[in-house]
Order: C-alpha cells, then structure tokens, then sequence
C-alpha cells in the first residue's frame, strides 16, 4: 500500500507541476503532495483498510466528507483558476481506480465548476459544525442564540435549494456530488430539526447567498424620508421592516408545498410559506395599528409580497401560481376575521414598479407637502425634481393606457386624481415655478376633436406669417387636433419628454397626423413646405424666440423617427423630408418670402384693387422688401443669355418681376416715384459673361442646361482645327476599340485560326493525295488513274 501511495504521490505531483504558469507551479505541487498525503491518512497506509470498509461504512463515508470539505476549502482559499482544477476529477478517476484495482475507493470526485465548488463547501461547512456539536451540547452551552439560528437557518436554505435544482432524472456533476452528499438522511433530519428550535428566534441578518429579498421604498423616496427624517411618519416603511425581518423562519406550508411541488423553485415555495406565516398572524399584524384601515395595510402586504418575486423569466407564472395558493389558504386554512386578498399585480416588473412608486409617493405626498413649507430653497429644489419625476410618469402611464386602450394603471391615476386637488396645483406652481409641473396633471382628459393645443405651442412675439401660406392648406387646418389620438402610438415615446417641453406629446400627434393627410392632397410639395414651416414655427414658439433648434435635441431626434416611420411605411410615392437645423430667425424670413412669393402671381392678375385692399398689398411690399434684397444677393445667380441660377427654389424666386419694387408700381402706391421714397428698389447683380462663368461659376441647374448646350455645339461647329482634330481623334479612337477587341476578347482568337487555316490548306493541296496510300493494300483496285501521278513498285529479290 505504502508503495501504491508514493506512487501517486509522484505521479499528482509531476502532472500537477506541468499545469498553470510558473508562478502556480509550486502552489500545485504543494497542493497535490498534500492532498496524496491526507488521502493516504484517509486509506489508513495499510491494504487490509479496504476490508474495513465493509464493516465501518460510515467512518469511511465521514472520512471522504472532511477530504473533500478540506481540498475544497483549499482551492477557494488559494485563488485557484477554474481552468486549473478542471483536469483534477479525471486524474483522480484514471490513477486512483488503476492502483486500487478490484478495490473500492472511499470517495468520488466529480467535475465542479469554481462557483459550485464554492456552494458545496458551504454545505461542507454545516456538516462540519453538526458533527462538531452534538444537538445536546448546543443547547448546554447556549449556543443557540439569533446568529447560531440564522447560520442553520442559512444551511437549510442551501439544502432546500440544491435539493430543488437536482431532481431524481438530473445527472450533472453537480448534482452527482449532492445526491452524494445527501445520502446521509441523518444529517438532513438534524439540519431541518434545526428550524423547530429557532423558530421563534430574531434573525439580525439577512441570509447569506441572497436568496432574501429586503422590500424597501422607492430609492429616491427613501434618500428624501432619510434626509429629512420623516421616513416613519407613515406606516408603510414600518410595515416593510416588520415583515423583512420577521418572517424569514416559518413553518412549512402543506399547501405550498403540494400546490408548487411542480413549479421546481424553491423561490416560489418560499414565498408562499411566507405568505402562510403572515396570513396565519394577521389579526396579530393589524392589533398594534388599530387606528390605519385594514384595507390599507392589506394594500401594504400586496405590495410586499409582489416585490419579492423577481423572477423575471417566469414573472406571469410564478405570480398566477401564487395568486391560486393565496385563495386556497384564506379559503381554506386562515381563520382570521380580516382576511387579506391579493390584488391583480400580474403585470411585467417594469408595469408594477411604476405602480408601486407612484403608490408609495401617494401616501407620503401630504408630509412632502407639509415638510416643502419648512425647507430653505436648496433643499426645496430637490423636492421639486422628485416631484417633477412623479408627476412625468403619472403623465406617462396615463397616457399610455389611454393609447394602449389598457386598464393597467386604472387604480393609481384614479387614486392620483383622488389625492391631488386644484390647490395642490397651485402650491407646486408657487413652490417649484418654471418646472411646469402643473402641466403633467389634468383631471379630465380631452376629447378627440375638441382639444387644443398646450397654451405654449400658441404663444409668441412673431405675427401669422403662416396663416395663408397656399390656397389649399393654413395654419387652422394644420392646427386642427380632431383624431390625434389615433397617432399616439407612433408618438409613444415622446411621453417621457413632456416634463421638460411641455406640450411637445400634443405638437407630434398632430405633426404625424398632418404629415400622414400627404397622401390625400393634390400638390403635396405645396403642402410639404407648409408643414415644414409649420412645424418649425410651433417648436419656436414653444420653446425660445430665438430657439437653434440644435439645443432641443431629443425632441428633433424623437420628431425625425416619427417622420421617417410615416414616410417608410405610409408615403412611398409621395415623400416629405427637411431637416430641424438652424434656428428660428431664419425659418421665420423663409416663411415670410414664401408667404409672398405665393400670393405675388394672384395680386398681378388682379385689375382693380379697393382702398384698403391695396394699402394692405403696398404695406406688405414694403415691409417684404429688405429680406428680398437680403435673399436676392445669396440665392440668385445672373446670367446674360440664359435664367438665373435659384439656390433657394423652396420659398424664393430669382425673376425680377417678383421684385417688390416693381409691385408698388404696378399698384401705385404713394411715395413709390418721390425722390425721399422709402422704399429703395433693389438692383439685381450685374450679368455674368458666358466665358467668364464658365471658368469661374457653377454651372446652371438641368433646367438651363440646354440653352448652354446649344450654343456652345453651335460655336463647335464652325470651328475648322475642332473638326480636324475631331476626325483624326475619331479615327485614333476606332484603331484603339479594333486593337481592344482583338486582344483581350475572342475574336482575335477567331481571326487567328481562321488565318491559320487559309494557310494550311495551301501548303497542304499537293500532298493530300499521298494520304491515301496508308488506306490501300498492295492489290491492284478498280482505280481510274487519270490526273494522278504514276506510281512504281519496285520489288527486291
């Protein structure tokens, strides 16, 4: 045996130090000299110690336990690489079972990964303090004390939740090692005996592993309570707090158990037991809060209990698996007279944690309020952020279920609306102004086709430059909001922006809505520009009178999807794009000139004007007048023999008719011919020579191009050196194509053989008579040798 050993011992230790970097290699070696070392401690260095196993199962069984407790104890405190330990099982398997031949080995080591290598030692670990203290001399020796119980209280969660993710069929490594470990039924019924000795013990702590889930209130909620010390004004916080740490230990449920037995998750089972419990004690709950409504704390413990599942994956599940063992115990098992029921929380995490901290902030909303009276500015300030976030997603979930159709959120708008009163509007514009928060909150909701536009979209310092922008659409019709909410949807995400512009969830129903009527008119570029202006002139007005629409980014951005969404999927054949770049001062004069330029044409085919009428025409002229001269100089290009070049074809036109001046003339209006005149006639740029610009100008857009390429063929033609060198050109070019094609192509190829073949043919016509002689025997053939050579035979003897 002693040879069998040093053996092994060599072997571990010369393959343990071939593994890991240079720096591990002693750290190996010495881990494997002493594992062989205590292995043959655990063989007990003599042959007949495998008889003994017969007759002495258990201390063999104990002995492989505090083997491995100690191997894995030591590559956890060791910081040894999960790569490292992986060949270990499969070293042991092959050598081990080698030289033990016909022999059993005692123990079995299975393949772990780092992390379970970890949890199994923590169950090593309770064995080891079991076997240490006898049940008698814990309680002699008053060990049981809170700590003691919740570190049984721990082994039991650990015990309960392997034995759960391990079912009969499992053959993981994994749980290979645990059916092992659990072979032992003695050390299971101790262990759970544990739970009857401290079931009325206060666990200090949470258990580890953080399988325990503490319920607290909202994160923000709870650093304003904790801030101004007034996070027990209100029972909620205290109901969360008792029932975290006083309800950890309880007594098994037969109705969770058997109910959830095939759920396999030991969370869900944990969950209801603990429901069980406090169900159970319910009238003991309610007794020292007398004076709050069972109702409400009933409220309190749905929330609890919700928040404790967080099973993402499986949420619906586990919450309607739950839902049906909640009703068979106050049906069938709780006794109390104010029996709880749960409420219907089967809702994504996303949806509930919205419920709850809107709920929470609710009930702590008259003390906020109260403690906003006392507070110097700073602090008020976050305040007024807090509110403002609460107010948002009020704001947000309502919305969303007035678009969605949902009764999601029903219960806490509804009790939104109950708690908050006008006067409340009015202390949140007083004590948090400029955060609009006000704006987030209307009691009645606005019907299709009668509601406005927030009061900002309207307000501003410019006139009605888009009044009358075409004679087809204006301003009214782009405003008219009767079915907007049928674009809620595509403007869903816009929700989230509304505490900080106001307004601007209204302002993209109704652009996706006017952009979506495309389709349905006649000169939709028309109606593509009005839109343009029209929604440019609506954010300016919302936001700045001297907005860069570059500093309202997420609305652009959030308004640029809409519009491509609707124009991908909606408007194929009749597009409409621009752009949220510059700012509103230049946007405004666009609108003006376009505005103009529309109405120019009708006002010149008018013959006669009335007074007033034509007063309004010559005001309007003037005060046109500076921002064509402005406009004139950067968008036209003169030519001398063709159009002028328009680089602002959108809302300018270049054609000097269109003058302003020459429209006061056309209507006479006073003061138009006196030399202190006040309107100045703006003079187009001087024409530009033909030659010149072609060297120095861009070139006219398609529209101009064929004048140009008239007369310059025209100029080509009578040319003589252009038409020489165009033939000889001309020809060079033909000689190039024919060498291409004879090159590169197949055929040169053709040419080649077909040249090739001429030639054979020739050299080849006098022989091709000899040929036939191969065919023929020597025997004399019927032959007609007439214009063929005489061939002689010439024999020798």
């Amino acid at each position: 045996m002693k040879n069998y050993t040093l053996c092994l011992f060599f072997i571990m230790s010369i393959l343990g130090s071939q593994i890991g970097t240079t720096e591990v290699k002693s750290l190996f070696r010495n881990l494997y000299k002493k594992f062989t070392r205590n292995y043959s401690i655990v063989l007990n260095e003599y042959d007949f110690y495998f008889d003994e196993i017969k007759k002495n199962k258990e201390k063999s069984k104990y002995s492989c336990k505090y083997l491995k407790y100690w191997f894995y104890d030591q590559v956890i405190i060791n910081n040894i690489d999960e790569s490292d330990i992986n060949f270990f099982p499969s070293l042991w398997r092959t050598l081990v079972r080698s030289f033990s031949g016909d022999r059993k080995s005692p123990c079995e080591f299975y393949s772990l990964k780092l992390n379970e290598i970890k949890e199994i030692k923590q169950l090593y670990d309770y064995f080891a303090l079991y076997d240490g203290y006898p049940d008698e001399a814990l309680r002699n020796f008053k060990i049981y004390d809170s700590v003691h119980c919740q570190y049984f209280k721990e082994a039991i969660d650990y015990y309960k939740r392997m034995k759960s993710k391990c079912p009969l069929n499992e053959s993981s490594e994994y749980c290979k090692e645990f059916k092992e470990y659990s072979k032992d039924r003695k050390f299971e019924e101790a262990l759970l005996s544990f739970r009857g000795i401290c079931k009325h013990k206060t666990l200090n702590t949470t258990p580890g592993g953080g399988d325990e889930t503490k319920v607290t209130l909202d994160q923000d909620l709870q650093k304003l309570a904790d801030g101004d010390n007034f996070l027990n004004d209100i029972g909620l916080s205290k109901f969360y707090e008792v029932l975290n740490i006083g309800y950890n230990n309880y007594k098994e449920s037969h109705i969770c158990n058997n109910l959830l037995k095939d759920s396999n998750s030991y969370h869900i089972t944990k969950i209801c037991n603990k429901l069980n419990a406090i169900l159970e004690k319910w009238d003991q709950i309610l007794k020292p809060s007398e004076s709050v409504i069972n109702s409400k704390y009933c409220e309190y413990l749905n929330y609890w209990i919700h928040d404790q599942i967080n099973d993402k994956l499986f949420r619906k599940k586990t919450t309607t698996l739950i839902y049906t063992a909640w009703d068979i115990l106050n049906k069938y098992k709780i006794t109390s007279k104010n029996n709880c029921w749960h409420k219907n929380f089967n809702v994504p995490e996303k949806d509930f944690k919205n419920k709850k901290k809107i709920f929470e902030f609710l009930e702590y909303y008259n003390v906020i309020k109260s403690k906003m009276e006392k507070i110097d500015t700073l602090k008020k300030e976050e305040y007024c952020e807090y509110l403002k976030s609460i107010f948002s997603l009020y704001y947000t979930v309502k919305h969303e279920d007035l678009c969605k159709k949902s009764t999601v959120y029903k219960d806490e708008v509804d009790y939104f609306q109950k708690i908050i009163k006008d006067d409340d509007l009015a202390f949140l514009k007083t004590n948090c102004p400029g955060k609009n928060i006000e704006f987030l909150f209307k009691k009645e909701q606005s019907s299709p086709g009668k509601a406005n536009l927030n009061l900002q979209l309207t307000k501003g310092k410019q006139g009605d430059e888009l009044n009358s922008l075409s004679s087809e659409t204006n301003s009214n019709d782009l405003d008219n909001v009767e079915g907007i909410d049928n674009y809620c949807g595509i403007c869903i995400n816009m929700l989230k922006l509304e505490k900080d512009y106001p307004g601007i969830n209204e302002l993209c129903k109704t652009f996706a809505k006017n952009l979506s009527k495309i389709k349905d008119k006649g000169d939709y570029n028309d109606y593509c520009l009005d839109l343009t202006y029209w929604t440019y002139d609506k954010l300016s007005k919302m936001f700045n009178s001297t907005l860069d629409y570059g500093d309202i980014g997420p609305v652009v951005t959030e308004l640029g999807r809409v519009m491509n969404h609707i124009n991908n999927t909606q408007l194929k054949n009749k597009s409409c794009y621009f752009y949220f770049d510059g700012n509103r001062t230049d946007r405004n004069e666009e609108a003006q000139l376009l505005k103009y330029f529309r109405n120019v044409d009708s006002i010149y085919a008018k013959k006669s004007f009335e007074n007033e009428e034509k007063e309004k025409h010559c005001s309007n002229a003037k005060s046109i007048n500076t921002l064509y001269e402005k406009y004139a100089y950067s968008c036209c290009t003169y030519f001398k023999d063709y159009a002028p070049f328009n680089r602002c074809r959108n809302y300018f036109k270049c054609d000097p008719k269109y003058n302003p001046y020459n429209l006061q003339l056309k209507l006479n209006c006073p003061g138009v011919f006196k030399t202190e005149s006040t309107l100045a006639k703006v003079e187009v740029l001087v024409p530009v020579d033909n030659s010149v610009n072609s060297v120095k100008e861009e070139p006219p857009k398609i529209e101009y191009f064929p004048k140009v390429i008239e007369s310059n063929y025209m100029e080509l033609i009578e040319d003589p050196f252009y038409m020489a060198s165009s033939s000889v050109f001309f020809l060079i070019g033909i000689f190039f194509v024919f060498f291409v094609f004879y090159k590169f192509t197949p055929i040169g190829t053709w040419i080649n053989r077909k040249g090739k073949k001429i030639r054979h043919i020739q050299n080849d016509y006098n022989d091709s008579q000899r040929g036939k002689l191969i065919m023929y025997d020597s025997r004399p053939e019927h032959i007609n040798y007439q214009n063929e050579r005489i061939r002689l035979s010439y024999h020798h003897a």
